[in-house]
């Protein structure tokens, strides 16, 4: 970062939009679980929906810490000029960058185990509606 607070300010800006996006996502994805897990039964999908669920659950709390750490780096431009906006300490005694890089990596996780849910469901209702047939 070359110093200019207003390219501070739009990183922020930019972040928040990032993490909200990233939590709208996840919210979707949580309430598509629940939907789909009502008829579930085989156990290694209903274990990935939970791992999903979890890991979602992580990544908004990494998001959560993010967004509520940006009005005061926001305040503290002026004093900070120079550094990153990665660089500043967020809540919980971690930096900003610490929490993207748990906010991106529990997405990640949790969008795989998502995946993997959708598949083992689709696997087990291909195979009753086999044997139905």
């Amino acid at each position: 970062m070359n110093g200019d607070p207003q390219q501070a300010l739009e990183a922020l800006k930019l972040l928040k939009d990032w993490s909200s996006g990233l939590v709208l996502v996840q919210g979707g994805i949580m309430s598509v679980i629940g939907a789909l897990l009502k008829g579930t039964e085989q156990k290694a999908a209903r274990v990935t929906a939970l791992l999903s669920f979890v890991a979602s659950v992580l990544s908004i709390v990494a998001a959560a810490n993010v967004l509520g750490s940006l009005p005061t780096i926001a305040e503290n431009l002026g004093r900070t000029a120079g550094q990153s906006i990665y660089d500043q300490p967020a809540n919980m005694l971690l930096t900003v960058r610490t929490n993207c890089t748990l906010e991106a990596t529990f997405f990640i996780i949790g969008l795989i185990f998502f995946i993997a849910f959708a598949w083992l469901r689709r696997e087990t209702q291909n195979a009753s509606s086999g044997r139905a047939a």
